[in-house]
């Protein structure tokens, strides 16, 4: 089989983050996008977050009760692999995706770049090398410290512009990190020792020389103090043990005594007050400090460099000195940089000025979306050629004084909207679907309610680019989501003939989530079936009542509004209201169904109601929409509920003197006066709660009777009628 396609994924799930049990074949033969229309707390988020983790080969928990979980998920009967998932999340606003290089990487311009640096790059490594043993710089620093000693901008500028026949000093045996260390340079900062340094070093020196206890390069006054510091703290006098100097005849045997040896040899040359301020500076400094005092006892040439004016150039001195002694190394590399460096510039000229496939996505975005900010790659040469992390930039204009950031900057200032920071997030959503469209991998996305809080344009270009992923072949999409208008819009826009077979809705009974069939009319477009089938079908005909008497209400026929609200309510004729009457409110209101006529035109509707309703009550649940069935449901509560509670009142001039929201209004007076049991009240305040968008289909939007269980509804019907 094509390694590309993917034709049947199975899922088994058990305790995963509350899914307790889903177990399903979703089939992407009839079309690679399947829409899933779940309402809050069914699946969704559990859901996505699942596959999450298969994503990063994690094992989904049961965050709640902690319960062993189960997570199979294969494709045409093998396991999924990780990196054929990507979970789209609602928002995720540190999300990067780490394909980038895919987009900005010329592959060819990389190959034939990487092809001519190959040489050049062994024997600059091995230069780079040999630097970091002689100065003790690390290497990845080498090249960034010496173009900014030589203020140079480029390194192979900088190694040709060596003359090697001039005089260089040999400093190649004296470390860089010695003489640069950050404490040295601090202490060869201050006044008193740039001024004074070259007498101090002058008298050390001939201190050293003529003592009989010091010996140059050997042991000097620092080696001594910390020789007294450990016969202190290692109690070595007090183990009665003695110390002997050469050119001093009487043994030392205490550490006070051995101090004042010291001191006096000390004290015979350095008697200026600035050099003894100079000497204590370096004897009580850390270790490095300490050590240029020995470099400076062993190479005393240093010390001309160690003026204001000359410290810097010192820097320069002893990386020369550095490459002096690998004068050949130095020459090789340059003789292979320049046979390749002609064809090098233009290809890294080409890359400057190249556009990638991220100036692609780029494009794409701002055609899409509004964003108040321009998107460039700082270091788009390197980039291209595949040599660095890309450094994204998000430049403000306000046409005087422009600003750059990058995405950590300009999220801590906090200056965009919700809607601008998703569209951040959905760019780089889009880097991630594009690199993966280059590379042709296989992936199953899963969308989780990507379009929530996106303005209606944003979210219609969302749908669109959805449609344009749904046309790859090697791209397949599981979309989630509890807006039930962009369900249907993805079905019509995106789905179209496959919504037969790939729209569903998750439906949550107390152990099981299972996905029920959501693509026929009577789901996606149910008004326009029902208009076609309520005289064939007693319980369309009902559930077609809300629907016609808000037609009714928005063309202005408040005659007929006010007659079919009699059966929606208990009014005084509400109970002699026939069928035959209800055909012809429905052919006024729809014209072009003046050919139909209804079965038992004598029948009372208030009774068809209750006939239907006592059916769903005790017919078999099966999981399907059913919508028509639950609204029947709610029409049947409600009447059943008013009845009780008019009877409750016992009074019909209240109940007369009610003109709008008269199920709210019969359950206020009722709890007012107490006039039923709390277990009622608690009955009649589910009814009042449930029942009101459940019937009246305002603009046609019906979510909050999509998202109610039928059994849920059945259960209040029940408890409604035995009322008392």
């Amino acid at each position: 089989m094509n390694e590309t396609i993917m034709t049947k994924l199975n899922i088994e799930l058990k305790n995963c983050y509350g899914i307790n049990k889903f177990t399903e074949e979703l089939d992407f033969s009839h079309g690679r996008t399947i829409a899933i229309y779940a309402p809050n707390a069914t699946m969704k988020t559990s859901f996505s977050k699942t596959f999450l983790d298969l994503s990063r080969e994690k094992l989904p928990i049961d965050g709640l009760h902690g319960k062993e979980p189960t997570c199979i998920v294969k494709v045409d009967g093998n396991d999924i692999l990780k990196e054929e998932i990507f979970v789209i999340e609602s928002m995720n606003s540190k999300f990067e995706s780490t394909r980038l290089l895919t987009l900005l990487v010329d592959i060819d311009s990389m190959n034939e770049y990487n092809e001519l640096n190959e040489e050049i790059l062994s024997k600059k490594k091995s230069l780079i090398l040999g630097l970091n043993r002689v100065s003790g710089i690390k290497k990845d620093s080498i090249e960034k410290n010496m173009l900014n000693d030589f203020e140079e901008t480029l390194f192979f500028n900088l190694l040709g512009n060596i003359d090697f026949d001039i005089e260089i000093e040999e400093f190649s045996h004296i470390k860089y990190k010695d003489i640069f260390d950050p404490k040295v340079v601090d202490l060869l900062n201050s006044e008193d020792v740039i001024e004074n340094i070259n007498e101090y070093s002058t008298k050390y020196n001939e201190l050293i020389k003529k003592s009989s206890y010091f010996k140059e390069g050997v042991f000097n006054p620092l080696k001594a103090e910390n020789i007294i510091k450990v016969t202190r703290s290692e109690k070595f006098f007090e183990a009665e043990h003695v110390i002997l100097l050469n050119g001093h005849d009487d043994k030392i045997d205490s550490a006070d005594e051995f101090n004042r040896i010291i001191s006096e040899e000390k004290n015979k040359i350095l008697t200026n007050t600035k050099l003894k301020e100079i000497e204590a500076k370096i004897s009580q400094g850390v270790k490095a400090v300490k050590e240029f005092q020995n470099i400076l006892e062993q190479y005393p040439e240093l010390i001309p460099y160690l003026t204001k004016e000359k410290y810097n150039s010192l820097r320069v001195a002893l990386w020369k000195s550095y490459l002096k002694d690998k004068k050949e190394e130095v020459i090789e590399l340059l003789a292979v940089y320049e046979e390749n460096k002609e064809r090098i510039l233009q290809i890294e000229d080409k890359a400057k000025n190249q556009s990638t496939k991220w100036e692609e996505v780029v494009r794409e975005f701002k055609n899409r979306f509004y964003v108040p900010y321009e998107i460039y790659i700082e270091n788009k040469k390197s980039m291209v050629l595949g040599n660095k992390t890309p450094i994204i930039k998000f430049k403000f204009e306000d046409g005087v004084n422009p600003v750059a950031l990058d995405k950590n900057s300009l999220q801590q200032i906090d200056i965009l909207s919700q809607g601008e920071l998703r569209a951040l997030y959905l760019l780089n959503i889009i880097f991630e679907i594009k690199s993966r469209e280059t590379e042709k991998q296989k992936t199953l996305f899963i969308l989780d309610d990507i379009v929530d809080s996106f303005d209606y344009k944003n979210k219609y270009a969302i749908i669109e680019y959805i449609k344009e992923i749904s046309k790859i072949e090697y791209f397949y999409q599981i979309i989630l989501t509890h807006n039930f208008d962009f369900f249907r819009t993805i079905q019509s826009r995106v789905l179209k003939n496959s919504k037969w077979h790939n729209s569903f809705m998750a439906q949550k009974n107390d152990n099981n989530i299972k996905l029920v069939d959501a693509g026929k009319n009577k789901t996606s477009s149910p008004f326009e079936v029902w208009k076609n089938s309520f005289h064939i079908d007693e319980v369309i005909l009902i559930a077609i009542i809300p629907f016609i008497r808000n037609l009714a209400e928005y063309i202005g026929n408040k005659d007929i509004e006010d007659k079919l609200t009699k059966l929606l309510h208990i009014k005084n004729s509400t109970k002699n209201i026939t069928v035959g009457e209800l055909e012809n409110y429905i052919k006024k209101i729809l014209s072009n169904k003046e050919h139909i006529s209804l079965s038992n035109p004598d029948t009372k509707v208030y009774n068809l109601i209750y006939e239907k309703a006592d059916e769903i009550e005790n017919s078999p649940i099966i999981e399907e929409v059913e919508l028509e069935k639950k609204i029947v449901l709610s029409i049947a509560i409600r009447l059943k509920a008013e009845e009780f509670m008019i009877l409750k009142i016992n009074n019909q001039a209240i109940v007369n003197s009610i003109r709008k929201n008269q199920t709210g209004e019969l359950f206020g007076e009722v709890k007012k006066n107490n006039l039923v049991t709390s277990e009622q009240l608690k009955i009649l305040e589910l009814v009042n709660i449930i029942t009101p968008e459940n019937i009246h289909l305002n603009s046609f939007m019906y979510e909050p009777i999509l998202d109610m269980s039928k059994a849920h509804l059945i259960d209040l019907y029940r408890n409604v009628k035995v009322l008392e």
